[in-house]
């Protein structure tokens, strides 16, 4: 968008001329706004951040939890657990507020040897784990998979 710029003002004022004489305009991150040598202005168009982890884990006859994950900064994530081995595995989503108190987020389910089942949370917490047992030692994969 071109500008121009005119004053009837007698003073010391000199003529302004683009380029030698402009503004910044500052974002509300206190960034300025770029723009082309012409004046037009630069937009970034930024996309989705992905984030996945993954985790070879060993259940047992007592509940063990995967590792406490920070999801306060994601909009959406799931788990995603493959049994590997023989033997069924019971499996619940915990959710916490600090990562040290922990509840349960739904109901406990068991993923037959083979089958993979997918947990996504009912209720949001800043934190959340998985825990799961099995009757004798059974190896499972673990993801955590989300987009910002």
């Amino acid at each position: 968008m071109p500008v121009e710029v005119k004053t009837p003002i007698k003073s010391e004022l000199r003529d302004l001329t683009p380029s030698r004489d402009g503004i910044k305009i500052y974002g509300s991150n206190g960034n300025s706004i770029e723009s082309t040598l012409d004046g037009l202005v630069q937009v970034k168009m930024s996309g989705r951040k992905y984030l996945q982890s993954v985790e070879s884990v060993i259940s047992s006859n007592v509940s063990v939890a995967t590792m406490p994950k920070d999801v306060s900064e994601v909009s959406v994530f799931s788990y995603a657990v493959h049994n590997t081995g023989t033997v069924g595995v019971v499996v619940q989503l915990q959710i916490s507020p600090d990562g040290a108190i922990w509840t349960a987020d739904d109901l406990e389910r068991e993923i037959l040897p083979g089958a993979l089942a997918v947990f996504t949370p009912n209720r949001f917490l800043r934190y959340v784990r998985l825990i799961y047992r099995s009757q004798s030692p059974n190896p499972l994969i673990v993801w955590l998979q989300a987009q910002g």
